[in-house]
């Protein structure tokens, strides 16, 4: 399990991969580049290992994008699952994909980020916590709850992406996108503590 965790990570972070994730992904996405300048900015300080920054930055647009993303009505709270409506395309292999894909950040939203946890010494990630100001344990900025708001960044994404059926052809680039992620992963790769 480490071997996979550690290609999962390593695959995952690759300047390469993030400059294409964020160019022809969280820029393009209707939804998703309203966040863009935020996630970027969290990526960057992500690489930079100042996870307090990322996660105080990213705990926040994970909200709204859901709220968006799931169509959630004024009035009612969009961390709450049974308020979302699942988008829905015609074919039911895309559906089924969003399906899947809800699951997994809805089991995320109730265990995990929106669960309330009054314990101030907890290393869990979760909104409560970090909106009262009641984290008295540093270790709760820790690259593993950095990793799952993105990785619950790019589920958000994923579930846009398919939902307008251009996942994953939307990885098909430009020449003006090649120079963009040409640019992007050099400035991460300069940003990148080791």
């Amino acid at each position: 399990l480490r071997i996979v965790t550690r290609l999962i990570y390593k695959n995952c972070m690759d300047c390469h991969f993030r400059a294409n994730m964020i160019v022809l992904g969280f820029m393009k996405q209707p939804i998703a580049k309203k966040f863009s300048l935020e996630i970027e900015n969290g990526l960057l300080n992500f690489y930079k290992l100042d996870f307090l920054s990322t996660i105080s930055q990213w705990i926040y647009i994970i909200e709204g994008y859901m709220k968006i993303i799931f169509n959630v009505q004024n009035g009612q709270s969009s961390i709450d699952p049974d308020n979302w409506n699942i988008p829905e395309t015609d074919d039911p292999h895309y559906d089924n994909i969003i399906s899947n894909f809800t699951e997994s950040l809805s089991l995320f939203s109730k265990n995990v980020l929106f669960c309330k946890n009054y314990d101030s010494n907890s290393i869990d990630l979760n909104r409560h916590l970090l909106l009262h100001g009641k984290i008295s344990n540093k270790e709760f900025f820790s690259q593993s709850n950095a990793l799952k708001l993105l990785f619950a960044l790019d589920t958000l994404l994923a579930i846009e992406m398919v939902k307008k059926k251009v996942f994953p052809a939307v990885f098909s680039c430009t020449k003006q996108d090649t120079k963009m992620i040409e640019n992007r992963k050099v400035i991460y790769q300069n940003e990148l503590s080791l």
